[in-house]
């Protein structure tokens, strides 16, 4: 038994599964003790400085799951993105580029029943990182 996990173990090192990061979140999703959380963040590298997400509620349900990217030391959002309701229907699809939403947004009620598209200019995303990176 215990050379089959270690062979399960070799197997996952081999096709590059990173081990996961935990983070407690509170209701903000700012990290807080793991005794303040109303979330969880499990973060997955799968490729140098990125990391797919995971935030789910104290019973396992999912909040969201996207794509993070790390530059110059800090985290973003970037790449896919999907919302989901209490009731796990998905709430809403679409792409961050370095912490900022671009581009069409899919949006659903709790239903599953389609909503307006919401669009983010990517020209408005370009001035908004412009101005974080002055502060």
């Amino acid at each position: 038994m215990k050379y089959l996990a270690l062979s399960f173990m070799l197997l996952l090192g081999a096709v590059g599964v990173k081990a996961q990061e935990v983070a407690y979140l509170n209701s903000q999703l700012q990290e807080v003790k793991k005794r303040e959380a109303q979330f969880v963040r499990e973060l997955t590298e799968f490729a140098p400085e990125k990391f797919s997400a995971r935030v789910v509620d104290l019973k396992g349900k999912v909040k969201f799951e996207g794509i993070y990217t790390v530059i110059e030391g800090k985290m973003y959002e970037h790449g896919e993105f999907v919302f989901y309701h209490p009731n796990g229907k998905i709430e809403s699809r679409g792409f961050y580029e370095y912490g900022v939403k671009t581009g069409t947004w899919e949006r659903y009620d709790a239903t599953g029943a389609k909503k307006a598209d919401k669009y983010y200019n990517p020209e408005s995303a370009a001035l908004i990182r412009s101005a974080m990176k002055k502060q």
